[in-house]
């Protein structure tokens, strides 16, 4: 489970609501008001063609068993594709959806045929969604000129920065010391996994293109 999903549940879950989780992992229990189901698909370990075909069959029909026998009042997913994937309990039972997108799917890859598809699910993702809650100003006006977004209401939720994991500024020093790094240089620190959606080339052209020294 990552840090946002972790976030998003316990926030929901200490504001009273009752969840039921569907995914292709394990994952340890957060919380008993979360209750967590797996959606089996074949190859799970690969995660090839055929693992997304048999998963995406499946969560479609899961999706539509849980909100029927849970009585679901709405459902929350982390990308358009997602929404997709609850498009029956949406469509037939009338569920809002409230979709999170933090990053383009375009940029993920550059095969015209994986873009697509992806572009058609998106595109049927955010029409079916209620409401959608991008993780940047950008981002937003990225996906209004892709899709018809129309009055749907969005909203901007940037990602956040914990403080707690602030280094103290003695181990700061240390740590330069360790590395050889010296107390003026400046230093920039980023960790993801390194592909066009993350724009790493971008970030290093600009840094590049900075002013040097204190100015």
């Amino acid at each position: 489970m990552s840090k946002r999903l972790y976030r998003l549940f316990t926030a929901l879950v200490s504001n009273g609501h009752e969840l039921y989780y569907l995914s292709a992992d394990r994952t340890a229990s957060v919380s008993e008001k979360i209750n967590h189901q797996r959606i089996r698909a074949p190859f799970h370990q690969r995660e090839n063609l055929f693992f997304w075909l048999c998963f995406s069959i499946s969560s479609l029909l899961q999706t539509l068993t849980c909100a029927r026998r849970h009585n679901i009042d709405r459902i929350v997913v982390f990308s358009p594709f997602y929404a997709f994937l609850s498009l029956l309990p949406i469509l037939l039972l009338n569920v809002p959806a409230v979709t999170f997108i933090r990053a383009d799917n375009m940029k993920h890859s550059r095969n015209r045929l994986r873009n697509s598809v992806f572009f058609l699910l998106d595109y049927i993702g955010i029409r079916i969604s209620t409401n959608l809650v991008f993780a940047g100003e950008s981002l937003a006006r990225t996906y209004r000129r892709r899709f018809p977004i129309g009055d749907k209401t969005v909203l901007i939720l940037p990602n956040s920065v914990d403080r707690k994991f602030t280094i103290d500024p003695e181990d700061k020093q240390h740590l330069r010391f360790q590395l050889s790094i010296a107390p003026e240089e400046f230093l920039l620190c980023t960790a993801g996994t390194i592909n066009r959606g993350k724009n790493f080339g971008f970030l290093i052209e600009a840094i590049h293109r900075l002013p040097s020294g204190d100015g």
